[in-house]
């Protein structure tokens, strides 16, 4: 409840004036016992209690008439619907969106945002409008709640300083239209301060708008001068390889966003704090160019690097990007056979030569560990006698025409895909598709339907279907784009698996029919893979030729790299901390174990407790945040208000129905005073009926 004049309920005072008045004139009644009279003592006694009463009542009636006319002059406002409903009580409620993202530390941005900030809060009326603080970058935050005190604000604005994470305008705007919505107040406005970056539009689906009754503006603030403008726009890394010998690439990608040519621009590779090359390049104006480094990466464990533009001593942050490069000294593979370990004699007919045919495993053994110096360390295991714990510290599972394994070590298989490890599948004769589907089914990235022999093509060189239509992006796949890799379509597979319930798997190749040979799908934390045909002659030629290894190896290798945790983060990102474990942030400051949010780029050195082994997280900033292109004003206010007839609308509309209630509450005092007039004829009624003494 509001009232028009409040200052009319110090009338309310005017209760006390019966209660002194009947204190003041009450009875003064002194006892006299007269022995005449005793027989008359139960009937006195009624009628003082009925005396009592109606002067009690009649004392109630009083001040209840002297506060009810306290009230009418106050003129009360009633408010069914709560505080916030009705008539508003604040002239503005404004919410101040301040953009605090890595870009914000172009020169005079800063402090361009601060003065347009203080400016703002300086344009609101004390007692009558309301203000709140948002900083945001990646995500808002929310510094001073919606209040009508500004000297948290004033405060908070003189001490805003860009940070570095990323620019999200999208959730920005969503939090601040959160925080008017409920709120009753005549003008309800966002006012955005940002240097308005095209990419922090990018989450914006089209799919919302603010409230109705809420209007936009946005100051837009620019750089007082254009720094060097160069900047790492995209990066690669391998963030997990196995320590094999073989050369790595590390790939950056250098944007120039000035409007001249940069020529014999330094570009710098570091790793391990050892400079490894040095490149020059040149970049035209408003033109990228990629720079590529080859490292063969010898230290197990951590490799942290940095590519930077420059030299070291004077590099922006824009311009320099942190890997960590995490190296298996040897990736532990168990191969599990359908057959007992060892050779087994086969005799098939070819024409009138006898064939020695080898078991399945044996070719994935020797192709895996065909030396001491192998990168991968290969345990073998028959599938009638393989044990959960031949599956301890592996990383990947070779599953060669195995039919089914013992219920235990289905479960091993289940919690290495679980910790990020893979299998592969090589089903082939050995294996029953129902067998393997009801053991399997959970496990394999689709089942097995029968066993196909595609028909023999006319004129055919040779018999069999080739593989085809070969995803070369995909890891497994991107070393055959070069030719001394091999050609994957020499290999003639005479029999395979025709699979099913494969919606869910990836088929990154197939046989020349259209029918899935190579399939993947995640399960877990891990990634399981199949192969339709087994490494077995009677079935293909393929471990016979070339391209049978680094397809093996680069199989291998990308099952067990998911196995190792990742490396790169962005700023704004959560850092998994185990438990019992301490972090290093790049300042050197301590922290305990939990989730930690990386607020700098940089490296952070995760310490396990009672072990001198660490890892190492190499965090960024938002690579996108270093284009300096940006959003129309214009455009993003149309693009989130509401057209400015329907604001009217709603406008009109509130302000007809604040009109409306205000009518009926000022109507409402002449019910007081009714109440009032009741009150005083019944007053005098009730003291008719009162004798005084």
């Amino acid at each position: 409840m509001a009232f028009l004049s409040p200052y009319y309920l110090i009338g309310l005072a005017a209760l006390a004036v019966p209660i002194l008045i009947h204190l003041l004139t009450r009875d003064r009644v002194r006892k006299v016992a007269f022995s005449t009279l005793r027989f008359f003592t139960q009937v006195s006694k009624k009628v003082l209690r009925r005396k009592k009463f109606r002067e009690m009542l009649l004392l109630a009636m009083r001040a209840a008439a002297c506060g009810l006319l306290a009230l009418a002059f106050a003129r009360p406002l009633l408010r069914a619907g709560g505080a916030d409903d009705g008539r508003p009580q604040l002239a503005t409620a404004r919410v101040l969106l301040v953009d605090t993202s890595a870009s914000m530390a172009r020169a005079g941005v800063a402090v361009a945002a601060r003065q347009a900030a203080e400016a703002d809060v300086a344009s609101l009326s004390a007692g009558a409008d309301a203000a709140a603080l948002i900083t945001f970058a990646d995500a808002p935050r929310v510094e001073v709640p919606l209040g009508q005190d500004f000297s948290d604000i004033r405060k908070k604005v003189g001490e805003l300083a860009p940070g570095h994470g990323g620019t999200d305008i999208v959730e920005a705007l969503r939090k601040a239209d959160l925080a008017l919505r409920g709120v009753s107040a005549r003008h309800k406005e966002i006012v955005l301060i940002s240097d308005l970056q095209r990419v922090g539009w990018r989450s914006f689906k089209g799919d919302w708008k603010l409230a109705a009754d809420t209007r936009l503006t946005v100051r837009a603030v620019a750089p007082t001068s254009s720094a060097a403008d160069l900047a790492i726009v995209e990066a690669d890394y391998p963030a997990s390889t196995a320590l094999d010998g073989l050369p790595r690439t590390i790939s950056v990608r250098i944007a120039n966003f000035s409007t001249t040519e940069r020529r014999d621009v330094a570009v710098t590779l570091t790793i391990g704090g050892r400079q490894i090359d040095l490149q020059k390049v040149h970049i035209r104006a408003g033109e990228s160019v990629p720079v590529r480094f080859r490292h063969v990466f010898t230290t197990p464990g951590n490799n942290p690097g940095t590519v930077m533009i420059g030299l070291a001593d004077a590099v922006a942050e824009d311009n320099v990007y942190y890997f960590n490069a995490r190296v298996i000294p040897r990736i532990q593979v168990t191969v599990i056979g359908g057959r007992p370990a060892g050779l087994a004699l086969v005799a098939a007919a070819e024409g009138s030569a006898r064939v020695e045919v080898y078991d399945a495993a044996f070719f994935i053994e020797k192709a895996l560990a065909p030396t001491a110096d192998s990168p991968f360390a290969v345990k073998r295991a028959a599938a009638a006698t393989v044990t959960p714990a031949d599956l301890d510290g592996a990383k990947v599972a070779v599953l060669a025409d195995v039919k089914e394994v013992p219920a235990g070590v289905v479960k091993a298989l289940r919690d290495l895909l679980a910790r990020g490890g893979g299998i592969l599948f090589l089903p082939g004769p050995e294996v029953q598709a129902d067998v393997f589907n009801r053991v399997f089914g959970r496990l394999a990235p689709c089942k097995l339907k029968g066993i196909l022999r595609p028909p023999v093509k006319a004129g055919a060189a040779a018999t069999g279907s080739a593989l085809a239509q070969i995803n070369f992006e995909h890891p497994v796949f991107e070393v055959f784009q070069h030719p001394h890799f091999g050609d994957l379509s020499i290999p003639r597979f005479r029999l395979y698996w025709e699979v099913t319930d494969s919606q869910l798997a990836s088929v990154p190749a197939r046989f020349d029919d259209g029918r899935p040979a190579v399939l993947e799908r995640e399960v877990g934390g891990g990634v399981s893979m199949m192969l339709a045909s087994p490494a077995d002659l009677r079935w293909n030629n393929f471990p016979q030729r070339a391209v049978f290894l680094p397809y093996l190896h680069q199989t291998v290798r990308y099952l067990a790299v998911r196995s190792e945790k990742r490396t790169g983060y962005t700023v704004g990102d959560t850092l998994p901390v185990p438990e019992g474990a301490k972090v290093t942030d790049p300042r050197g400051e301590v922290h305990a174990a939990g989730a930690l949010v990386a607020a700098l780029p940089g490296f952070y050195v995760v310490g396990m407790k009672d072990s001198a082994e660490t890892f190492q997280y190499a965090v960024n900033r938002d690579l996108a945040e270093a284009d300096p292109s940006v959003l129309a004003a214009d455009e993003l206010v149309g693009a989130v208000q509401e057209p400015e007839g329907a604001i009217a609308e709603v406008l009109q509309a509130a302000g007809a129905s604040d009109r409306d209630r205000e009518k009926d509450d000022h109507g409402f005092w002449w019910y007081l005073v009714l109440a009032v007039t009741v009150l005083t004829v019944s007053e005098l009624y009730v003291a008719n009926k009162t004798l005084r003494h």
